[in-house]
């Protein structure tokens, strides 16, 4: 089974890199690089994804569109992360 979730990574102000899912309210990671934030985006993400499975919950949809003000934005990606939930219910990316 697959999860496909937009994630938005900004800049912020103390200089880490911060990523969060708009689908899914109270994911949040910070990294020190672009990539960093991405692992643990993705770490947080599939947490998120296993606890929701392994209590019977349901998972949400991701969102249909996005609007962002890059206004006070000094760098911003949108991206989808992907997650795969194997045969023996472990999920990896």
């Amino acid at each position: 089974m697959m999860f496909k979730f937009t994630a938005i990574i900004k800049l912020s102000e103390d200089g880490n890199y911060e990523i969060t899912f708009p689908a899914i309210k109270g994911i949040k990671a910070k990294g020190f690089t672009i990539m960093d934030a991405l692992e643990k985006g993705e770490y947080a993400l599939r947490k998120f994804l296993e606890d929701r499975i392994h209590e019977g919950e349901d998972i949400p949809e991701d969102i249909k569109k996005i609007s962002i003000n890059t206004d006070d934005i000094e760098e911003v990606i949108i991206t989808k992360l992907i997650v795969f939930l194997e045969d023996n219910n472990i999920l990896q990316a």
